[in-house]
């Protein structure tokens, strides 16, 4: 059963990151679709219709990515690897678990043993994915996480031991390629990992160019005001405010770029205007 249990949650953690990836995918499809619906311009069967197609495409994804899960390489060298520590020692004690090693390894090992056990885990999931495929869709298309449906799908299959080859930064309800891959590269099992990771921290960096470059802007035009400012205060005292009109346009900048995270340099309620120049 440990082992079942075990699989499940590598297979859905794979069909999580297939319907994260088609989801990317499909997001220009998805926006047009937010869209229609708040401006209410497009007929009820149309719109219909295009969710219709929105949802196909992601069942679609699913369907095609199932047959290549019961030979996929990371689904089996997670199950037989070795000298990985899993969690922490503190986890372990609290669920009574291994900490290092799935229900797939021997307590001791032979020659030859990961040739078998990498048999045993392609046969093990091949069987979970001819048995409950329709309702390994169902719950991956709604949501559902490692942690959930396995324990709804195999009796006395707990949230722990579904995880356990995932890593303690796995989260059932993760939705985001980038975060679902860089688990993989984390725990180290992912055929050029290396590779991999580097290719997930990219997209993470990618995907914050913009944040980045309102916070570059942020820290040049702070510099430049801490200048500026030093230098009437030297001649006007330490009293001296800038204009109103220079702190609010500073004051905005900080606010894209920071958000709530900014703490206003100036005073907000200053009362009556100090002198200006």
């Amino acid at each position: 059963m440990d082992q079942l249990c075990e699989v499940c949650g590598l297979v859905v953690w794979r069909m999580q990151a297939a319907l994260a990836a088609e989801r990317e995918r499909q997001a220009g499809t998805l926006a047009e679709i937010e869209k229609d619906e708040a401006g209410g311009k497009m007929k009820a069967t149309a719109l219909k219709k295009r969710k219709m197609q929105y949802e196909e495409a992601l069942t679609s994804a699913l369907e095609a990515v199932i047959p290549l899960l019961e030979k996929n390489a990371t689904i089996i060298q997670s199950a037989c690897r070795s000298n990985v520590v899993l969690g922490s020692h503190a986890e372990a004690r609290a669920t009574g678990l291994a900490i290092a090693s799935s229900a797939f390894r021997p307590k001791q090992e032979w020659d030859g043993w990961s040739a078998g056990c990498k048999k045993l885990v392609a046969k093990v999931a091949r069987n979970f994915l001819s048995d409950k495929q329709d309702d390994l869709m169902a719950a991956v298309l709604k949501g559902g996480g490692a942690a959930l449906t396995c324990q709804k799908l195999i009796p006395r299959c707990l949230a722990s031991r579904s995880t356990l080859l995932l890593g303690p930064k796995y989260k059932d309800g993760e939705s985001s390629l980038v975060a679902l891959e860089m688990l993989a590269a984390d725990v180290g099992y992912v055929p050029g990992g290396a590779q991999r990771k580097a290719a997930a921290l990219e997209a993470a960096r990618m995907a914050d160019y913009a944040e980045l470059d309102r916070i570059d802007e942020a820290q040049r035009l702070t510099r430049e005001w801490d200048k500026y400012e030093a230098q009437y205060r030297h001649l006007y005292g330490e009293d001296w405010l800038p204009p109103k009109e220079e702190r609010d346009d500073y004051e905005a900048v900080m606010m894209a770029a920071y958000g709530d995270r900014w703490i206003p340099r100036w005073p907000q309620d200053d009362g009556v205007e100090k002198d200006e120049v």
